[in-house]
């Protein structure tokens, strides 16, 4: 049925958006909460825009204005921002994994071979993974929100930083989400994608406005703020899961990166992305992520100039 596969698609991008940031709420704190009343505001401007990415993006031929100008820059610059975000995503499983009692030295080959195995199955497993950990996720939400103490967000003392901000959040998400919006909406209908779309940026935008009022500063402050310590065992299994699904997305995109064949390939990924996780999780969501925001942002500047100046030519 039409219905089934949208909503596949659905939560499957979703689950993509939903890595270790998300759901800990380190990142909807970094980007949104932590500026005040202004977050309600960028919150709607973050979901609106990737839902128009997710149809832009997915219509025929309008990949390349987006992702694109591959004549020039082959988009190495988009797969690398990918190879960071899925070491982002190894540092938050080495954390989770070691506060389950596993240590380092057993957290790191563990993650560096499931990796290396999914990358070899293909983008399908990655699909698998994001469908199971958003079904997951939108019941556990209620139940954080519901253990937790939501306040609404002081008032703003900037707008310029905000802004800025989501704009980088919006470059990340599309970066990591990349491969699995291209995967998910293939083959579908116009009206089917924008059907897409629309559900993705509005779920998302109920998620963020349900948990905006929740994050605060610290590590993993939505595991930190759940007094039921069943539950935040429970959670933090889920959490465990988005960081695998979003970890799976982008490493896909990431291998685009090495010219080699998919053996090569896959195991370059899992080997660099666990050498980038030693940065460490908090330091990777706080500077790493706004990096890989400006990198891709001076590539679309740059890319549609030489875009401009080929159609004047």
């Amino acid at each position: 049925m039409d219905l089934i596969s949208i909503i596949v698609a659905v939560f499957s991008i979703i689950g993509s958006v939903l890595g270790a940031g998300f759901m800990t709420g380190t990142e909807i704190y970094g980007f949104f909460a932590r500026f005040g009343s202004i977050a309600y505001i960028t919150i709607a401007i973050n979901c609106v825009v990737f839902g128009l990415f997710i149809v832009i993006y997915s219509i025929k031929n309008a990949k390349n204005e987006i992702f694109g100008f591959e004549n020039h820059q082959k988009n190495y610059i988009l797969y690398f921002c990918q190879l960071l975000i899925t070491g982002t995503m190894v540092a938050g499983v080495c954390t989770l994994l070691t506060d389950f009692g596993v240590t380092r030295l057993w957290a790191t080959p563990i993650i560096l071979l499931f990796v290396f195995v999914c990358n070899l199955v293909g983008i399908r497993s990655a699909n698998f993974v994001n469908v199971i950990v958003t079904c997951f996720a939108c019941v556990s939400f209620l139940f954080v929100a519901y253990d937790g103490n939501w306040q609404p967000l002081g008032e703003s003392k900037t707008l310029v930083i905000p802004l800025f901000m989501v704009g980088f959040y919006l470059i990340m998400n599309m970066a990591s989400s990349e491969a699995v919006v291209k995967s998910a909406c293939v083959g579908k209908k116009k009206l089917q994608i924008w059907m897409i779309g629309l559900l993705v940026g509005l779920m998302l935008m109920i998620m963020l406005y349900t948990l905006v009022g929740l994050a605060t500063h610290g590590d993993m402050p939505l595991i930190l703020i759940i007094k039921n310590t069943w539950f935040k065992k429970v959670y933090s299994v889920i959490v465990l899961m988005a960081m695998v699904s979003t970890m799976l997305s982008s490493a896909f995109g990431a291998k685009r990166l090495f010219n080699l064949n998919n053996l090569c390939s896959s195991f370059f990924v899992a080997i660099i992305a666990c050498i980038v996780s030693f940065v460490g999780f908090k330091n990777l969501i706080f500077y790493v992520y706004p990096f890989i925001g400006t990198l891709l942002a001076i590539k679309y500047i740059f890319g549609g100039l030489i875009k401009f100046a080929e159609k004047k030519a």
